[in-house]
Parts: structure tokens; sequence; C-alpha cells
């Protein structure tokens, strides 16, 4: 997990004629807001992912993650980045806060409420550009890394500028294990948008 989100742009994906129309979309526990993820995150047993997603914005956006490190955050940033996968590095850093890792002792968390990085989590808001194609979005009330209220808003956001977008909540223990009630619930809603069916809506 390099980062927590995508640019939504990317999504916007509109058929033309002479070519294929635009494919649904199917969204599990969306990242749409990277303030209220990273709040959950630091400190929390899934701290490592706060760390894998500071080091990959900073890669896509050209910032010095290092310079707000200390020498250990360094090091610790470091291995996660270039040296273990998701199970080894929740297993070596559960519970991993970022204010043990910054040279003035303070979370990172404070870090995205200023230049640059407050421009970067604006950037990264997914709600502010609606899919042009319809959309199911899945999301865990029991969610213990991306807040269900995030997914929530992000479904009312997609909502008011126009994309048809069901809203589907589930109570699955856990962020990992929700993946399977997405997946159940999303394979026969595609069947029935690849096959021309009018796609429901919770708006």
């Amino acid at each position: 997990m390099r980062a927590l989100a995508a640019d939504a742009r990317r999504h916007r994906v509109r058929g033309t004629a002479g070519q294929a129309p635009a494919r649904p979309g199917l969204v599990g526990a969306p990242p749409a807001d990277l303030d209220a993820v990273a709040a959950n995150l630091d400190g929390s047993a899934y701290g490592a992912f706060f760390n894998y997603s500071l080091s990959g914005l900073g890669a896509a956006y050209d910032i010095d993650v290092d310079a707000y490190l200390s020498r250990r955050g360094q090091q610790v940033t470091a291995g996660l980045r270039d040296n273990q996968c998701t199970t080894q590095a929740l297993a070596k850093y559960p519970f991993l806060n970022s204010r043990f890792l910054t040279t003035g002792g303070r979370p990172l968390t404070e870090r995205l409420t200023r230049t640059p990085w407050k421009e970067v989590v604006a950037d990264q808001r997914l709600g502010k550009h609606a899919p042009a194609v319809p959309v199911l979005l899945s999301h865990s009330r029991n969610d213990d890394v991306i807040p269900f209220r995030v997914g929530e808003g992000l479904a009312k956001d997609w909502c008011a500028r126009g994309t048809t977008v069901k809203f589907s909540p589930n109570h699955v223990l856990g962020h990992i294990l929700a993946t399977t009630a997405t997946s159940n619930e999303g394979a026969p809603w595609l069947r029935d948008r690849f096959a021309g069916r009018p796609a429901p809506s919770t708006c």
C-alpha cells in the first residue's frame, strides 16, 4: 500500500462514439479523506500503513519525507518502504506512532495541515470529482482502517455531483475481512451492469 489514495480524475472515463462504453465502478472502503484516514491510522495497529502512505505521496509529489524524520524515523521508513510487505510491517511495527519518528516529536498528522502536505491532501480528496459511470460503493461499519464515515461521505459527494451510486454498508469485522463482502456483492452487480441492466441507486 504505497499510497492510500489515487487521483479521482483517473476514474473519469467516458464512452465516446466508436468506442466501447465506459465500464462500471466497484469501490470498497475508499480512502477519500486522507486527514480522517491518517488520524485513524497513526498509533493504531495499522500505523505502518500511515508510514507507507507518506512515502508514496512523498514520491508522487516530489516531497522529501526524510526532512521531517529523526534518524530512527528515517531507518523505520526506509525499512518499510524497501523491505517489508504489509503483514511483515504490521508484525514488526504494531501501533506505530509517527510522533516517535519525527525530529520535533510532533505527529506527522499535524504536518498534513501545513504546506506542502495540505495541498496534497486536498488534491487527493476523491469527492471533488465524480465518476461518469455507475458505482457500487461498499464499506463496513466496523472498518478498522478507513473510517466508515469516510466512505459514507464519498457516496454523498458523488451523488450530489450526479453519479449513480449504490452505497452498501455492511457489518463485517475489520478492513481486510470486509473485502469478501465487497466481492460477494460486487460480482453479481457487475454482471448486471455488463448485461445492460439499469444500475440501482441509493442517492
